[in-house]
């Protein structure tokens, strides 16, 4: 898709908005040599977090962060990214970015320009787009340790800064783009999403997720849709968290000479002082109730009350969970590295900041990392939990700062634990797999290879092959843990998928021989529901392999488990409506518009500006 393409008409570019800017200009010939080799980042200035987030001079806070370098191209392309310049109150192409000239040098001139022309200048708001879009792809492909594909047939993202006059943002797979809105407040001054760290990192966290886990959008049990905002939340959380002057910026003054002490950094005041104000600063575009949403989360009471709550089975909300669990998790890593810090008394404000900005760092890496261990669909909350454990000890076997025992209470807190068995360890069961006639070599690319080794390999895997199976995705991965300990894996995940009337499956259940392993579960249908029409069940797992071919761990999510299909027949009775042909539980949106849908503000539940 071209960008002519993209808008469909060839209107007459707009006269761009001219504004004085100060001089601190960085010019970035990415593709000039150094003596070491060419430059593998590049410094882009940005708002830390959102125009209301100021320094303590009254100013914008702003940050400094590391962009992957790459080949620029005018107006301003990378290989992964688009940005088109947009004025949806003309529908016509806005003012031409300036920001790459005709040789690929990138110019950071924003540094030190005021205010106001941060937030009038197209230039910047293209710039704060693409650096913040960037940065979370980046983050993605060195935990996952390769490329992250989107989900379209394409190789590049468009980012639109300005992409419709209306207070929200959201990712759009039909036109490949993320969309960014803008409106005027009571003021009548433009609040624009671009320029909100958090809203650009939720959004590229959803394009990403889309690529990695498609399945997701098949609807399922209430986890898995609660899944998608709140991961997209985390890492937004997570993003600015790891910029360290935020969170200096934060911590407030602590006194005059800027040291802290332990009685300024318990576990009551760093959630009060920093991690709720971070939260309460939050997600206006995305939430449409300014910190609303994700400050409750971090405030939200212990136990598993919420899994019972008619609130929680509405998307937003159930995210929340997700969000209190990895917030506890964070403040809970962040105080062990404090300790380490405050050993002596006291330490440097700046010090304290930087362990926070680690912290967040590293958990980060910890949950992009776990996708890759989670089930391709049929998702609930104790999957990630169990795949955020499993995948860090293949990289960190001691972990000496105890960082699984923080994720593993912070989740217990709210009722959430590791499920029995779910991921299994291959290479310890008795009976070995069959290697017969395979090539390893294809095993790491080759779709049919690898279904090959899944039909030899059927009841060592406990997968029933008389049910439509598929290999989706197979992504070989090379991993360094933080000591340099290198992992080479491929990941393959597969789905298998059965449609028929409610009343067959109900049947198909009572036949010992089409249960998972044994179970003497059936499928339970609800009580004065329709059993003629059609249902989509699925099944499905993520195999681990290791640089050898050989399988380590099979993450699976039976076809014939009934009782999971039972909680899902429920939760789809009473969310959804049978579709025109008369079947439920295949698509829930209109396709490609999913996260449009999503974040639309709800009348209902006062979610606007």
């Amino acid at each position: 898709m071209t960008t002519a393409e993209f808008f469909e008409h060839t209107a007459p570019v707009a006269d761009e908005i001219v504004d004085e800017i100060v001089s601190d200009e960085t010019e970035v010939p990415v593709d000039e040599a150094s003596a070491l080799g060419p430059a593998r980042h590049i410094d882009m200035t940005v708002i830390a977090q959102d125009p209301t987030v100021k320094d303590e001079k009254g100013r914008i806070l702003r940050a400094k962060v590391r962009v992957a370098a790459d080949r620029f191209l005018p107006p301003l392309q990378t290989h992964r990214f688009h940005v088109v310049s947009f004025d949806p109150e003309k529908g016509a192409p806005g003012p031409e970015l300036k920001l790459v000239d005709d040789t690929g040098r990138f110019r950071d001139r924003f540094a030190g320009s005021s205010d106001r022309v941060l937030l009038r200048q197209h230039d910047f708001h293209a710039q704060n787009v693409l650096a913040i879009a960037s940065r979370t792809l980046s983050a993605f492909e060195a935990a996952l340790g390769r490329r992250v594909p989107w989900d379209f047939e394409s190789h590049q993202l468009y980012l639109v800064p300005h992409g419709e006059v209306r207070a929200n943002a959201y990712y759009s797979s039909a036109k490949r783009a993320l969309i960014f809105g803008y409106a005027e407040n009571k003021d009548g001054d433009k609040i624009y999403s671009c320029l909100s760290h958090d809203v650009i990192a939720h959004e590229t966290t959803h394009a990403l997720l889309a690529g990695l886990r498609p399945g997701y959008f098949t609807p399922g049990l209430p986890d898995q849709g609660g899944f998608h905002e709140g991961f997209a939340d985390v890492v937004a959380l997570l993003s600015v968290f790891a910029v360290p002057a935020l969170v200096e910026q934060a911590l407030g003054a602590i006194d005059r000479r800027g040291v802290v002490t332990r009685r300024d950094v318990t576990r009551a005041k760093l959630r009060r002082s920093v991690l709720l104000q971070l939260a309460e600063q939050f997600g206006e575009v995305v939430h449409g109730r300014r910190g609303r949403p994700l400050r409750e989360s971090l405030e939200m009471k212990p136990g598993g009350w919420w899994r019972t709550n008619p609130r929680f089975r509405q998307v937003h909300n159930r995210g929340e969970v997700l969000v209190a669990a990895v917030g506890n998790a964070l403040l809970d890593m962040w105080l062990g590295r404090l300790d380490e810090l405050l050993k002596t008394g006291s330490a440097s404000r700046r010090l304290a900041a930087e362990e926070g900005a680690k912290a967040a760092e590293h958990l980060l890496t910890m949950v992009i990392r776990a996708i890759d261990y989670c089930p391709p669909l049929e998702f609930e909350y104790e999957d990630f939990l169990d795949a955020i454990i499993w995948s860090d000890e293949q990289l960190s076997p001691d972990d000496d700062h105890g960082y699984r025992k923080s994720v593993r209470d912070a989740f217990a807190v709210y009722d959430i634990g590791r499920p029995p068995q779910q991921i299994v360890e291959v290479s310890k069961l008795p009976v070995r797999p069959n290697y017969e006639r395979f090539n390893f070599a294809a095993m790491r690319s080759d779709r049919d290879e690898v279904f090959r080794f899944v039909w030899e390999n059927d009841e060592l895997l406990g997968i029933s092959l008389q049910f439509q199976t598929g290999v989706e995705s197979i992504r070989p991965s090379i991993r360094v843990g933080p000591d340099g300990f290198v992992v080479q894996e491929t990941v393959v995940t597969y789905v298998q998928q059965l449609d028929a009337t409610v009343a067959e499956l109900a049947e198909l259940s009572q036949d010992p021989d089409h249960r998972y392993r044994g179970s003497s579960d059936v499928l339970e249908v609800p009580a004065g529901f329709d059993q003629e029409l059609r249902l989509g069940i699925y099944g499905g797992g993520a195999i681990i392999f290791d640089q050898f071919g050989r399988p380590k761990l099979h993450q699976h999510k039976p076809l014939l488990d009934w009782k999971r299909q039972s909680a899902r027949l429920a939760f789809l009775a009473e969310k959804t409506e049978p579709s025109a042909t008369g079947s439920i539980g295949t698509q829930r949106y209109a396709r490609g518009e999913p996260f449009a849908a999503l974040h639309r503000p709800d009348p209902f539940q006062d979610e606007r500006w």
